[in-house]
């Protein structure tokens, strides 16, 4: 993964100047294009199918936090031809980093700071899974759509719940597999376990200008909760088994806020999905 992040360093040293008008590519950066793309071909023989899909993930999200200057969006665009020419359009993707950036920018707009909540949410799980000598959850973004989506589902219904449909029965495996497909995720399945998805509702009090020690007090209770679970059976105590399953390894974190009629007090709905591996 180095050599990506390096590729992508070399990228942008090379295009430093920003262009806001349209931009063509021309003789030298064509040069650039081929040498980038070989490097990636490289990269990408030495992996599996599943790497390569991530690597375009993570070259469609660079694409897109740079598409103010149409210089270096079009470089990546001619790139993404060549790697992936059985690739027609990548709206799909497009479209769902388009919308964790708004999904984001709702919880900046109330004052959170995301990347703090979701590191102190991930540390949690692991301390959790390491004192049992379990290996440790990493964030993977393709799961980062499917739970923000979820929770802002959720929030718009008023309704904390696994349903898909309002007549679906309380976990319907099926229904829940189908829409994460529909957005993008597929997880592998790995010793009888696929996917687990987790929610849950609260609220917090903050006037401060930055509220995401509040949020994370509450999802500290949240998180409580879940661990607490571990006395009780199944189907009782599916939060806690998800955190602790062995094969699940991938996780991610979202959340919606919804500010309450009294002042200072906010609701918010949460939802973690679990994941064996991606496809």
């Amino acid at each position: 993964m180095k050599k990506i992040f390096i590729i992508i360093c070399i990228l942008f040293f090379v295009t430093n100047n920003s262009y806001a008008q349209e931009y063509q590519i021309d003789s030298k950066d064509q040069l650039l294009i081929n040498k980038i793309t070989s490097k990636f071909q490289e990269i990408i023989k030495k992996w599996n199918n599943n790497t390569k899909k991530d690597l375009e993930y993570q070259i469609l999200e660079y694409q897109n936090d740079y598409k103010q200057n149409q210089k270096i969006y079009n470089i990546f665009q001619e790139v993404i031809k060549i790697l992936y020419p059985e690739k027609k359009e990548n709206k799909d993707v497009i479209e769902a980093i388009n919308s964790i950036d708004n999904y984001i920018e709702k919880l900046k707009s109330n004052n959170i700071d995301y990347n703090k909540v979701k590191n102190i949410w991930l540390s949690l799980h692991n301390e959790t899974r390491n004192n049992l000598w379990l290996n440790s959850y990493s964030y993977n973004e393709k799961l980062n759509y499917s739970s923000f989506k979820w929770s802002e589902t959720q929030n718009q219904r008023w309704d904390m719940s696994h349903k898909r449909e309002l007549n679906d029965s309380y976990y319907d495996y099926s229904k829940i597999k189908n829409w994460l497909t529909n957005n993008n995720v597929n997880c592998i399945l790995s010793w009888w376990v696929t996917f687990s998805e987790s929610i849950w509702k609260f609220w917090y009090y903050c006037y401060d200008d930055d509220c995401s020690d509040e949020l994370i007090d509450w999802l500290k209770q949240i998180y409580k909760i879940y661990e607490n679970e571990k006395w009780l059976n199944y189907p009782e105590n599916a939060h806690y088994l998800a955190i602790v399953n062995p094969y699940y390894t991938k996780i991610w974190l979202g959340i919606s806020i919804k500010k309450t009629s009294e002042k200072n007090y906010y609701d918010f709905y949460v939802t973690t999905h679990y994941c064996s591996n991606l496809k």
